[in-house]
């Protein structure tokens, strides 16, 4: 039985990884590095952490950043948010309606500040409760570490194999299958090779569209930890 299911917040609820990757591009390129547009943002950090992110631009440039790249990169991201954050079609209608027979928590590798910010500027405030949003600085390692999920669900009182998590990116399914939970992929664009890396990454099923959320976890449900089967039945959006 399925009690808890644990929602990744950029690009699963809310559409915010624009507003993210421009914020840290904008400062990057600031430092004087122009290679690291928005694009090649989004191409090769969505998904990690922003220390993480920095370390490898650090790394491939023998550069150290200021000390201060943390606020910077946070305030620039206040100024955005307004204009750029939105809800990920059908996700509030789905929530809503899952969170009336789960239990539900989100857990993000964004700045906490940011990851709340967003989720209240989207009307998430009404769902979750700031005690139920974990982000990466309540645990020693990020996803692909299966320490947030983890902590999040021990937070919630459900067991790992009792947990279902949704997550848009390669790091986060990974964490997730770590940790020994179900996964669900929200992959709404991209192409068969995208969603075969989800599904070696781990993910049990590709959803392609929120509406399909409800089929997917009675499938989940009723298989008794068989993946094959639910594979089979809804990988790819094919159900």
């Amino acid at each position: 039985m399925i009690e808890l299911i644990i929602f990744d917040c950029d690009g699963t609820l809310v559409d915010s990884e624009f507003t993210n990757n421009k914020a840290f591009s904008d400062y990057v390129i600031e430092q004087g590095l122009p290679k690291y547009t928005v694009d090649y943002c989004l191409t090769h950090f969505v998904g990690t952490s922003l220390p993480d992110n920095v370390k490898v631009i650090e790394r491939e440039n023998n550069i150290t950043f200021p000390s201060d790249y943390m606020e910077r990169y946070i305030d620039r991201v206040q100024e955005l948010s307004p204009e750029h954050t939105e809800i990920i079609p059908g996700a509030m209608d789905a929530v809503g309606v899952l969170v009336q027979r789960y239990k539900a928590c989100v857990a993000s590798n964004g700045e906490r500040l940011n990851v709340v910010s967003s989720l209240h500027a989207c009307g998430y405030g009404d769902v979750f409760a700031d005690s139920h949003i974990y982000t990466k600085s309540q645990v020693a390692n990020p996803k692909p570490a299966p320490d947030l999920f983890l902590y999040a669900a021990q937070e919630m009182g459900v067991l790992p194999e009792r947990t279902v998590v949704i997550e848009d990116s390669v790091s986060g399914v990974r964490a997730g299958h770590a940790a020994g939970m179900h996964v669900i992929a929200f992959m709404p664009h991209g192409d068969a090779e995208q969603g075969q890396r989800l599904i070696e990454a781990g993910a049990q099923v590709i959803m392609r569209d929120w509406g399909e959320c409800g089929d997917i976890l009675q499938a989940i449900d009723g298989t008794e930890n068989s993946t094959d089967s639910v594979k089979e039945n809804l990988a790819f959006g094919t159900r």
